[in-house]
C-alpha cells in the first residue's frame, strides 16, 4: 500500500511547467482535448439535462425556485419562453459545474486526459490517440469502478438533501447537517484530480487512491481550496458575465465557451495542482510512469 512521507520528490515537483506554458504551448491540441472531453461527456449532459428539475427540486425548497417573474427581470430572450430560458440556463450551468468539476463524467476518458496533461506538465511528446486507448485498456477496472462510484454519489446527494428537507428538523441542526453535506460534496470535488492521477501512476485498490487523495486534500486544504475556487472562477467566469450583461446571448456564448476552452483550462488548474502534491508526498519509484 502506498504510504505518505514528505518531500520524496521535491525535484521533479520544480520540473512541472506552469498552467500558462502548458496551455499556450499546446493551444490547439487544448481545444482537441477540450472538444474530446465535452463530446464523450454528452451522454452526461443529457443525463443532467432530463434529471435537472427533479436535482434543482430535490435540493432546493420549492419557495427558493425562481418564479415566473424572477424569470421575466433576468432574460428577455424572443425565442424561448423567459421561465423555460431561466430553467435551461440553470441546467446548463449545473452541468456545468457538476461535469467541469468531475463529480461526475466519463471516467476513462478523464484518466487518459489526467495523463496525457501530466505528460504536457513534464514536456513529454504526446501521441493522444494512442496514449488514450492505451491509457483506458490498461485501467479498465479502476475506471469502471470508479464510474459506478460516481453515478451512485450523483443520485444519492440529492436524495439524502431531499430526506432532509423532509424531515422538519430544528433549523440549527439542519443548517449543520447541510453545511457538512455541503462538506463532504467539495471534498469529494477535490479529490477528484488527485484520483484521476492516481490511478495511471501507481498500482493500488481504488480504496487506497481515494484514501490517499483524502490525506493529500486534507494535507495541503488551504492550496486546493484555491486551485477548486480559482478553476472554477476559469469555468464560469465568461458564462456568468455574459448572462449578467447579454442574457440574450448567454447560453450561445457559454456553450463556445465550454466547447473549446472551460474545461480544459479548468482541468490544468487542478491537474498540476494535484501532481505537485502527489510527487511532493508519495514515495519515490512507486509509479509505473
Amino acid at each position: 500500500m502506498k504510504e505518505i512521507i514528505n518531500k520524496s520528490k521535491e525535484k521533479e515537483v520544480e520540473e512541472f511547467a506552469g498552467v500558462s506554458e502548458t496551455y499556450f504551448a499546446n493551444f490547439w491540441k487544448m481545444i482537441k482535448y477540450n472538444i474530446s472531453f465535452t463530446l464523450s461527456n454528452l451522454p452526461v449532459f443529457i443525463l443532467i439535462f432530463f434529471l435537472g428539475n427533479w436535482l434543482f427540486s430535490a435540493v432546493i425548497p420549492s419557495n427558493m425556485v425562481a418564479n415566473q417573474n424572477l424569470a421575466n427581470e433576468i432574460t428577455s430572450s424572443d425565442s424561448l419562453d423567459p421561465y423555460a430560458y431561466e430553467i435551461i440556463s440553470r441546467v446548463l450551468f449545473l452541468a456545468i459545474f457538476l461535469i467541469g468539476n468531475l463529480f461526475i463524467c466519463i471516467t476513462p476518458v478523464q484518466v487518459a486526459l489526467s495523463s496525457t496533461y501530466r505528460k504536457h506538465f513534464a514536456r513529454k511528446h504526446v501521441f493522444y490517440l494512442h496514449d488514450t486507448l492505451k491509457i483506458i485498456k490498461n485501467n479498465w477496472k479502476p475506471t469502471i469502478l470508479h464510474q459506478l462510484l460516481q453515478i451512485i454519489c450523483f443520485f444519492i446527494f440529492p436524495l439524502s438533501i431531499n430526506a432532509y428537507n423532509h424531515l422538519n428538523l430544528n433549523p440549527i441542526i439542519n443548517s449543520v447537517l447541510f453545511s457538512l453535506i455541503g462538506i463532504f460534496f467539495i471534498f469529494i470535488i477535490m479529490m477528484q484530480p488527485y484520483v484521476y492521477q492516481m490511478i495511471t501512476l501507481f498500482d493500488l485498490k481504488l480504496s487506497s487512491i481515494f484514501k490517499n487523495a483524502l490525506i493529500l486534500v486534507i494535507l495541503q486544504l488551504p492550496k486546493n481550496l484555491i486551485a477548486f475556487l480559482l478553476s472554477n472562477i476559469v469555468l464560469f467566469l465568461i458564462p456568468f458575465a455574459m448572462y449578467i450583461m447579454l442574457p440574450k446571448y448567454a447560453l450561445q456564448v457559454s456553450l463556445i465557451y465550454i466547447l473549446l476552452f472551460a474545461f480544459t483550462i479548468k482541468d490544468l488548474i487542478v491537474s498540476r495542482n494535484a501532481l505537485v502534491h502527489i510527487y511532493s508526498y508519495l514515495v519515490n519509484g512507486q509509479s509505473k510512469d
